[in-house]
């Protein structure tokens, strides 16, 4: 896999890990995981249109037209979860819903759900085979860390 690619998959785990952090802290700042969550999947959608030479949709749902459009037979999953997850987003951002404990949980396991799915299908990689070790910027150190 080329090295831009495996860096901005470090960053995806990285903001999605921050988010399922974010869902620990009290209510209402737990809600702000959600943002987070949708974009780490936004990401990985840019990420996968990019890869593929896909022309990147305006509306987060379009991603899954335009995808599945060009990649046959691996589809894109996860379309009904995560219309759910931009729904609460919309709330939330635009209208001020703070969304519940028990759907900031499922957003969680569903991005987790999402992000495990697809790294290995569009990737080739598994989610937790990704190391953050990828975003370092010292060469040196980044190499000194992946061989200890």
């Amino acid at each position: 896999m080329n090295p831009q690619n495996i860096n901005r998959l470090a960053m995806i785990k990285y903001l999605t890990l921050n988010a399922a952090k974010q869902t620990n802290l009290a209510e209402p700042l737990s809600g702000f995981s959600i943002l987070s969550f949708h974009d780490a999947i936004e990401l990985f959608l840019n990420l996968v249109c990019v890869d593929k030479d896909i022309t990147i949709p305006k509306n987060f749902m379009e991603y899954w037209t335009e995808i599945d459009k060009h990649i046959s037979p691996d589809k894109l999953s996860h379309k009904t979860t995560m219309q759910k997850l931009n729904r609460a987003r919309v709330s939330f951002k635009h209208h001020g819903i703070v969304p519940s404990k028990t759907d900031i949980e499922s957003f969680k396991v569903m991005t987790l759900s999402f992000l495990n799915e697809n790294y290995a299908k569009f990737f080739n990689i598994e989610f937790n085979d990704v190391s953050l070790i990828e975003l370092i910027q010292n060469d040196k150190s980044r190499k000194h860390l992946k061989d200890a």
